[in-house]
């Protein structure tokens, strides 16, 4: 229903480079090109800009615009496992609006993107614990703390400047639009693009905001500013299209099957399109791991594949069209299949072990999700589970031997430029790293990816250490007009994904 920025905004948006190890790939090919508006699970970038923009909206106590950005990261990437964030902060902002239950129902799509992750079960317990759910809250946070969760759960209080709560601020977008069109009328365009930016400003994922993209386009065009006016018209679009498209956190909701049988295998007859050999277990002998479907009721479309390795990096991805039938109704059977090359798979022991993949079935009204799971025997020793040696904040490194000097959890403008971020790790292979920075005046800052190559000895680093660094400026922002301890500064440090670490520390 939300919109998002135009392509030209999106330059500007945080960028998470491409961990893919590309392989050499078969799959079945056809003619036809066919694509979801809006919808690109490979453009990262636009994810990553609604999900910071949702954040910045929620630290500001603005739920509802909060939960329309929320809604527009959903609906780029519905189903990957990256989305629990996307459905964790919208029952946080659901939270903030005292909507329990859609706070629950949130939380539990967070949990069913990704059942092992402590946050969403920490937040959940919150939310049932204000419905007076004691027992349900309860057992809720048992699992939070079974996964690893040893913190607490943090939303942001009110803010106050100067002893006051600072303003709500005081606008209505469906007004800005009318006063842009009432504007642009007048022969006032130029009066009318600024009215529209400031809409733009205000609520960039409101349902509606396709409509300030639109007049803004009118008036660009009426200005004779034509690549403007372009670029603007293609904003407009995008958004629209996206406000056709529904979501839903009930765990039942969603369309009917349409997959009537799936397996991996070792072979495919790929004439027949037909799995000969069924298989969950492959070794180094086997050429190929296919992930083979059968499908009913399905329209023209597409099937993406994410193959993920044992150590949680995203290995590689393929996509294979579904072409339009002939006979110009639905599939009623259809059958397709990708593989990846066993001998391109490194011979590495964080190779082995249990791999997932997850394929997306994208049709014109409907994402379907389906997960499969194989075990990869490559003969060497399974992937540990690497260790946390040791870890600290710091004043300075020495990077030359990759440890700190000046380890501390206390910061001072005056003599301290820069705020590390240390960690130590023990038997780890190749991962992503990010650190999410946040100081008590809401803003948040996030440093990485900073990634663990491949060992070039083979097998996993014994030792690995790696940091993150931030202006510590930056950092303290507008901390100093407002009335909060300067302790509630702290650091995330999520590996894969996931997060391992919390650091506290102090600025003065």
């Amino acid at each position: 229903m939300r919109g998002i920025y135009a392509v030209i905004i999106l330059l500007l948006a945080l960028m998470i480079p491409a961990q893919h190890l590309m392989i050499s790939a078969q799959c079945q090919q056809t003619a036809t090109a066919w694509t979801v508006s809006g919808f690109d699970l490979d453009n990262s970038a636009k994810y990553n800009k609604a999900l910071n923009t949702a954040l910045d909206f929620y630290n500001q106590q603005r739920f509802d615009e909060a939960i329309n950005a929320y809604d527009t990261a959903i609906r780029l990437d519905p189903n990957s496992t990256q989305t629990w964030q996307a459905w964790n902060g919208k029952g946080d902002a659901l939270y903030g609006l005292g909507k329990f239950d859609d706070a629950v129902l949130a939380y539990d799509k967070a949990i069913e993107l990704w059942p092992d992750n402590a946050i969403p079960w920490a937040y959940k317990s919150d939310a049932l614990k204000a419905l007076g759910r004691i027992n349900d809250s309860e057992a809720a946070y048992a699992r939070a703390k079974e996964l690893g969760f040893g913190g607490f759960t943090w939303r942001p209080s009110t803010i106050t400047l100067n002893g006051r709560p600072m303003a709500e601020p005081d606008h209505n977008l469906t007004a800005s639009i009318n006063e842009g069109l009432k504007l642009d009328k007048q022969g006032r365009h130029e009066e009318a693009i600024k009215v529209y930016n400031s809409a733009i400003k205000m609520d960039p994922y409101n349902t509606d905001i396709w409509k300030a993209w639109s007049g803004k386009a009118d008036a660009l065009n009426a200005l004779g500013l034509t690549e403007e006016a372009k670029a603007a018209y293609a904003a407009a679009e995008e958004m629209r299209s996206l406000a056709n498209t529904s979501i839903s956190a009930t765990p039942n909701a969603g369309p009917l099957s349409h997959i009537l049988d799936h397996s991996m295998a070792s072979a495919v007859d790929e004439s027949a399109n037909i799995p000969t050999t069924r298989a969950y277990k492959f070794t180094n002998a086997d050429k190929k791991a296919y992930s083979w479907l059968n499908l009913a009721n399905v329209a023209a479309g597409k099937a993406l594949w994410y193959w993920y390795s044992p150590d949680g990096n995203l290995y590689h991805t393929g996509s294979s069209d579904i072409p339009p039938n002939p006979g110009g109704d639905y599939w009623t059977s259809y059958n397709i299949w990708y593989y990846i090359d066993i001998a391109d798979i490194p011979d590495q022991p964080y190779m082995s072990g249990k791999w997932n993949v997850n394929v997306y079935l994208v049709g014109p009204t409907y994402v379907t999700q389906l997960t499969e799971q194989f075990d990869l025997d490559n003969g060497l020793v399974p992937q540990k589970i690497s260790s946390i040696l040791d870890h600290c904040t710091a004043s300075s490194m020495d990077e030359a031997a990759r440890i700190p000097i000046g380890r501390t959890d206390k910061f001072f403008l005056a003599t301290d430029s820069k705020i590390y971020s240390w960690i130590s790790l023990a038997d780890v292979g190749p991962a992503s790293f990010y650190w999410y920075w946040y100081s008590p005046d809401g803003s948040s800052y996030r440093v990485g990816p900073i990634d663990i190559p491949p060992n070039p000895s083979g097998g996993y680093w014994p030792t690995y250490n790696l940091w993150a660094s931030i202006d510590a400026r930056t950092l303290y922002g507008e901390t100093w007009n407002l009335e909060l301890p300067s302790d509630e500064f702290h650091v995330d440090v999520i590996r894969n994904d996931r997060q391992i670490l919390t650091e506290y520390f102090t600025i003065d």
